[in-house]
């Protein structure tokens, strides 16, 4: 393990020194492995050999020099020498670095450093091309380039290269639009089969690393790749709680939990940060979505090239692999998608929604039909404005309910039966025509307040039943007025009209409260023990949850009066889904103490103390009452007013019968 973790901190260095951020990034998470290990096999624990990181070839510290005697690179033996082009009588000549190297007898101090220059000026040329227009010139010198990764690779892997087919260097050479070569020569077929045969010897080894670290097959799609990772690390990590390597388990745990999340966040739609997974040994990158597992990745084009020179000079003037394919991202980023809220108020409100689009549509259907084209378009009009109050529903946000049309449907008033019990007289003989008029308009308007407050209020609810109730009272109840309002205008004689009982089933809630609030409302004292023009009082409130630590209020200080006008609310946390506070709301009270205020020399002095029950509170959402001053159980006199609200009773809701006198026109 020790000779293993100094060869990977051997490679870090040498790939610092090369500038490879992803390899330097992947041995130090080796280095951190063996470092564990080292440290369970010190403390006389089990090593599991299979999750030793492998052998990685790296230059050594000494493989930048060659030996004096050396004047060559030998290419690997894999190189066919048939397949080396033939003596030319034109000849490229030689790179002028290695005329130099032969003569001398020594190779240059760094072999990487040459061929990153040489790779950067054929770079360099490539930009010049495409500036100047010349863009297949620009694409063979950037293939070029591209060639050189797998040569720099494969010296830095201390495996022999031959330099004889070296691409020689661009110098002085100028590029102008003109010069579009109409020909490969076949130099430039020998140097492009040379690269393509270094890159695949120095990609060989990577075709066993999937076989060493039993990965499984490439994946399909992501979910497919994030489940085959879950599953390395859930075996990992059992093999780690055979072992008894607690600090493993306890890193594998977090990354199991991570992988978890994240294929449920991917599941539901939403964003996730793969950058953020690790990535077990031995498995791909994450495969691009959409493409199919067979896809090559980028690592993996230096290994397509098998064919002959021949062949890749009748295929090289028709490239087809654009050089941005390389550079496409491993992980594709997913837009997360805009999810429908799943509360109970935003699925009512969008059923509402849905539900008058689909009354607008149909009434624009039976308006063309019955010939009405223009009446149709309006219609037409208002189904698709719906279609930006359903998205913004889906993404939680809220909506003026007070601009929804009603539809042509809604608008035609359907018979009521009413008990003739339920019927009350007239009792207007008295009043004048102009009396009779203001007070039929002020009826109908109150009814038109009511009906809409109710609507707004079950809309807020997320009862749509009941809000399109409300709403058809109120087409009606608009209807009359008008007709009230244009028969007073001609001064013609006073419709038809009687007054009917109706019953409303409301459900009481504070709507202004969020589920977590409680509000107390401190009114007014009554007659609070003390001199009547002389006493200055205040109210202090403790309300009991969390046991632990109550949450406590004050009031302001009332002068000169034992009848303080007090009027300060204040809201306290709770938790409804908290069975502990459940529990308290039934054996605590809300605990009121009203002081008098001292002066220079005196202290506050407690006049008498309130205790409102909280047990109210799990059927009722508002308790308002006025509740005698105590001490201890003996009744001092005087008395202060409370008010306490929630949004809704603890258990269930808060249903009230109301009784309204309605105004109905023209009968």
């Amino acid at each position: 393990l020790q000779d293993r973790l100094k060869l990977y901190n051997d490679a870090i260095q040498a790939a610092k020194e090369m500038g490879d951020n992803s390899k330097v990034r992947r041995y130090g998470r080796a280095v951190k492995t063996l470092e564990s290990m080292i440290k369970v096999a010190k403390g006389g624990g089990v090593v599991n050999q299979e999750d030793v990181p492998p052998v990685v070839s790296i230059p050594k510290a000494s493989a930048a020099k060659r030996p004096e005697n050396q004047s060559t690179i030998e290419m690997p033996k894999t190189v066919n020498d048939a397949a080396k082009p033939k003596p030319n009588t034109e000849a490229k000549p030689l790179p002028e670095p290695l005329s130099e190297m032969d003569t001398s007898g020594h190779v240059p101090s760094s072999l990487t450093a040459l061929l990153m220059s040489r790779k950067n000026e054929y770079k360099m040329a490539a930009l010049n091309a495409k500036k100047a227009g010349n863009k297949e010139l620009a694409m063979e010198y950037m293939r070029t380039a591209k060639g050189f990764d797998a040569v720099i690779e494969a010296a830095n892997a201390n495996q022999p290269v031959d330099l004889s087919n070296l691409p020689p260097p661009i110098g002085s050479k100028t590029i102008t639009s003109g010069a579009i070569p109409s020909k490969k020569t076949e130099d430039q077929v020998q140097n492009s089969s040379a690269m393509e045969i270094a890159a695949l010897a120095a990609a060989e080894n990577d075709e066993e690393q999937p076989a060493i670290f039993s990965a499984p097959p490439a994946p399909s799609s992501i979910l497919e790749c994030l489940q085959q990772r879950l599953e390395k690390y859930k075996s990992t990590k059992e093999a780690a709680q055979s072992e008894g390597n607690s600090g493993k388990v306890r890193r594998l745990d977090r990354i199991v939990k991570s992988y978890e999340t994240a294929i449920k966040n991917y599941k539901a739609g939403r964003k996730v940060d793969y950058d953020d997974l690790p990535c077990p040994p031995g498995f791909g990158p994450f495969p691009v979505e959409g493409n199919s597992a067979s896809t090559p990745s980028t690592e993996d084009k230096p290994k397509e090239p098998k064919s002959t020179p021949a062949a890749k000079a009748s295929a090289a003037p028709n490239p087809v692999v654009p050089t941005k394919k390389a550079t496409a991202p491993q992980v594709p980023v997913r837009k997360p998608k805009v999810q429908r809220t799943t509360t109970f108020t935003g699925e009512k409100q969008l059923e509402f929604l849905l539900e008058r689009q689909k009354l607008f549509r149909e009434a624009a259907i039976s308006s063309k039909q019955e010939g009405n084209i223009q009446q149709a378009k309006e219609y037409l009009k208002m189904m698709k404005g719906f279609d930006s109050m359903i998205e913004a529903v889906k993404m939680g946000l809220p909506i003026d309910t007070t601009q929804i049309p009603t539809p042509p449907q809604l608008e035609s008033s359907d018979f009521v039966i009413v008990d003739a019990l339920d019927c009350e007289e007239n009792n207007t003989s008295d009043l004048s025509l102009e009396e009779l008029f203001e007070t039929l308009i002020k009826d109908l308007t109150n009814q038109l307040e009511i009906c809409r407050r109710n609507k707004e209020f079950f809309l807020h609810l997320g009862d749509v039943t009941s809000a399109s109730k409300f709403e058809k009272l109120a087409l009606e109840s608009k209807k009359d007025l008008s007709v009230v309002q244009h028969l007073k205008k001609t001064n013609q004689s006073v419709p038809k009209f009687h007054y009917e009982t109706r019953l409303f089933s409301m459900v009481v809630c504070n709507t202004e409260l969020a589920d977590n609030e409680l509000e107390v409302t401190v009114a007014r004292g009554i007659n609070l023990p003390g001199k009547q023009d002389e006493l200055d009082s205040f109210v202090r409130v403790e309300f009991p949850i969390p046991n632990e630590t109550p949450q406590t209020a004050k009031t302001h200080t009332i002068k000169d009066t034992n009848n303080p006008e007090f009027e300060e609310t204040f809201k306290f946390e709770i938790n409804r889904k908290s069975r502990s506070q459940l529990r308290l709301f039934k054996r605590h009270s809300l605990k009121l103490e009203v002081f008098q205020k001292g002066g220079f020399l005196r202290s506050d002095k407690l006049l008498g103390t309130v205790s409102v029950k909280l047990l109210d509170l799990e059927s009722k959402c508002i308790v308002h009452d006025s509740f005698n001053l105590m001490e201890g159980r003996k009744n001092i006199g005087g008395s202060l007013e409370v008010k306490i609200r929630i949004r809704d009773p603890l258990l269930g809701k808060q249903v009230e019968e109301v009784k309204e006198k309605w105004l109905i026109i023209g009968s």
